[in-house]
Parts: C-alpha cells; structure tokens; sequence
C-alpha cells in the first residue's frame, strides 16, 4: 500500500536564462518526500517577477500546479512499490508527455494513420515533401494535402479511418469554448487520474470526455491514448537502454 505524502509544487521565474532579460522564463520546483526537481512551466511567457506573473497568470498557474499534483497521485497510483521510493527525478518528461491535451493525441493518432496509408501510395518524392509537415501541422491540413497529392489514398485508408475522423470533428463541434491556453485543455493526466470519475470531468469543462460527446468517441479516445502510451513507453525504453 503507497502511503501519500505531500507533494509542493512552486513556480519562480528562472532568472538563470537570460535571453530575453529583464524578462524570464517561468519554472517550478516539486518537492515530494525532501525530494526535488525544477521543471520548465508549459506557460509560455516571459516575467520581470513572479508576482507579476501570479498576477496576469494566476488561474494557469493554478492549474498547473493542480496537474503536477495529480501527476504525481497517478504514477504513484500505479506503484506497489513504498512510497518513499519515488523519485522527481525526471519528472519534467513525464510532465511533458502526460500533460498533452487529448484533443493532440487523437490528431497525432490519425495524422499516423494517415501517413501510413500515404507511404503505401508509393509516391516517394511526394512523402519527402510532407514528412516534416504532418510532424507539425494538424490533422485537418495534413488531410487535405494527402488528398490532392495522392490520387489512390482512400483505397489505403483503413477501414475505420473516416468514421474516426467524422467522429473527431464532431467531438471538436461539440466544445463549448475552445480553449484559448494550452493549460485549459483536458490532459491525459486528468484522464488517467486515479480519482477521476465521469462526473468530475464533466464539471472540469462541459462536454470534455464522454459527456454530450459524438457516438464512438470513448473507443478512439481509448485506441489513440493506447497507441500514444505505448509509443512514448517505447522510446523511453530506448533512452535508458542508450538506444
């Protein structure tokens, strides 16, 4: 049984990058068990001080430190080990890759998709245009452009493939608000937060999960967060075995 202990989470403008001084960049230190990390903010921005940044950022700011706690209630969630084996060490790219917005990893997932049924068009010149672009393009563009480049692409799209993406737009319909910040999205830390329900993602931000959201949503929600898990949790392997 993993007995919780508190975790501290402090934001300070890291006055060490000096860039764009008098102007710094915003950090935060995590303390759990004595034990300590700094990790870059995923607010972007630059502060003369802190209380200036609490001051034009203070709901973001919250809401991070709220996603750091979480984060760290979920990997220990997931641990039989004793809780005072936990480590902070590293925890700036597990931040990074956990706190990424649902709304990215289903994009990222048909964007894989849909490179893998252009790479079988076997246009080759092409697919060196577009590579780096549907790295960093949404899903929408990367779309379009496959389409016009590649006359024979619907007869390499699997089978599943539009019916996601009629879904993916709908869910996208369906919010509210779109979120303006990259901390008003929902993560996958609130997804796979241990004390999650369906109720509290409801109350998080109106149709964000499975509330009022398109039929089919829950499945591609669940094959893209399986297909992101399991590529991060692969390149991670590699890392430590210095591959």
């Amino acid at each position: 049984m993993v007995t919780k202990k508190k975790t501290t989470v402090k934001h300070y403008i890291n006055v060490r990058i000096e860039d764009r001084a008098p102007r710094y960049p915003l950090y935060f230190m995590v303390t759990y068990d004595r034990k300590t990390t700094h990790v870059k903010s995923r607010l972007n921005g630059y502060f003369k001080t802190i209380e200036e940044a609490m001051d034009q950022s203070e709901k973001e700011i919250a809401r991070e430190v709220e996603l750091v706690q979480k984060l760290v209630e979920m990997e220990l969630a997931m641990t039989k080990e004793d809780a005072g084996a936990y480590m902070v060490k590293g925890l700036s790219s597990r931040y990074d890759a956990y706190a990424i917005a649902l709304t990215k990893v289903v994009d990222s997932f048909l964007k894989f998709r849909l490179a893998a049924a252009a790479q079988r068009c076997n246009e080759p010149d092409y697919l060196r245009m577009i590579g780096e672009g549907i790295k960093k393009e949404g899903f929408d563009l990367c779309y379009r452009t496959c389409a016009r480049l590649f006359d024979d692409l619907h007869n390499h799209l699997d089978g599943r493939f539009m019916e996601d993406v009629q879904c993916f737009h709908g869910y996208m319909s369906s919010l509210q608000d779109e979120p303006c910040n990259e901390l008003d999205h929902v993560t996958l830390i609130d997804l796979l937060h241990p004390e999650l329900t369906q109720e509290d993602a409801a109350g998080q931000n109106p149709n964000v999960i499975f509330e009022a959201t398109p039929e089919g949503w829950e499945s591609l929600l669940q094959r893209a967060m399986d297909h992101y898990l399991g590529a991060y949790f692969d390149s991670e392997q590699k890392r430590w075995r210095g591959l």
